[in-house]
């Protein structure tokens, strides 16, 4: 049933394909081939192409996008840019997961510069992000620095991220003071989610509030599904601190549905740098089931 159904799924986008000839479809068959060992070949071979030779960053994108020529060029430029990052994206990903993790980071590398020669910087955060990661993966870590500590200088539009990776590191390391001073200088929700539990973990349960409440500032009160761990804390603090069950009870239920969330998005994610790296499985369905008892059984309003 499975061939099958992974038959039908490989016939329907060539069909697309075919009827459409755009962008989208042959990126969305190059990382269906991306997914088994057997077919990656051809999935390298459909995104090299795109990147290399078919997408012209310097080009009218009417010739990729005819649904868009109702729309003004600012709309063409965002489109083109938006598909060009996730080919490079999803390219390096497939490079990396069948072992040839050289030819991974030289096409991210390429994919940064590209986007910087045609002033496209802010829109390669997700690209530099993959890069700093797999520094950290593989330990060239001379090679992580170098490049945060880059964008940090130059002041590029990754640079609160570089911040956050990089503090967070210098803390792991043991040189909390350099860490928390990085830290302390940037402005990002997931810098302020870590200071936070760093802080509570710590016992400055104050320290740790302001921080937590900061993640919510960001987004105007929103707090985003990757940052589940700001309101499991926040749940904590009215929990154990405030001894408020009301507010920990309304933090532990927005918990819960963002980690669930988080586990479809991420852990079920096939394209991901290193899933195990990146995401706990077995910690994240820990706390899963751990809020759901909380939610169900144990703290009530």
């Amino acid at each position: 049933m499975e061939e099958e159904f992974n038959l039908i799924k490989e016939t329907r986008l060539i069909e697309e394909i075919k009827r459409k000839n755009n962008i989208y479809n042959n990126c969305e068959l190059a990382k269906y081939y991306g997914l088994f060992e057997t077919h990656y070949e051809k999935g390298i071979k459909i995104l090299t192409d795109l990147v290399y030779n078919n997408i012209d960053l310097n080009r009218n994108w009417n010739d990729y996008f005819g649904v868009w020529k109702k729309y003004e060029d600012e709309e063409y430029q965002s489109k083109r840019i938006y598909h060009f990052k996730n080919c490079i994206i999803y390219l390096g990903l497939i490079y990396y997961n069948y072992g040839l993790k050289e030819n991974a980071i030289e096409c991210w590398l390429y994919g940064i510069k590209k986007m910087a020669e045609f002033e496209f910087e802010s829109d390669s955060i997700e690209i530099k992000s993959h890069v700093a990661k797999y520094y950290l993966i593989n330990n060239e870590i001379d090679k992580m620095k170098e490049f945060l500590l880059n964008e940090i200088n130059n002041n590029t539009s990754f640079k609160n991220d570089a911040k956050f990776l990089l503090g967070k590191y210098y803390i792991e390391l043991g040189d909390i003071n350099n860490g928390i001073s990085l830290l302390n200088s940037g402005y990002h929700e997931d810098l302020f989610e870590y200071l936070g539990i760093y802080y509570y973990e710590s016992r400055n349960y104050g320290i740790a509030f302001t921080y937590l409440k900061k993640v919510q500032s960001v987004y105007l009160s929103i707090v985003k599904w990757q940052n589940w761990k700001t309101l499991l804390y926040l749940g904590k603090y009215y929990e154990n601190i405030e001894k408020n069950n009301e507010n920990a009870y309304k933090y532990y239920c927005q918990a819960l549905d963002n980690i669930i969330t988080f586990r479809n998005r991420c852990i079920n994610n096939k394209y991901l740098l290193d899933r195990k790296f990146d995401n706990d499985e077995e910690n994240i369905e820990k706390n899963i089931y751990l809020l759901d008892i909380l939610v169900s059984y144990g703290i009530k309003k």
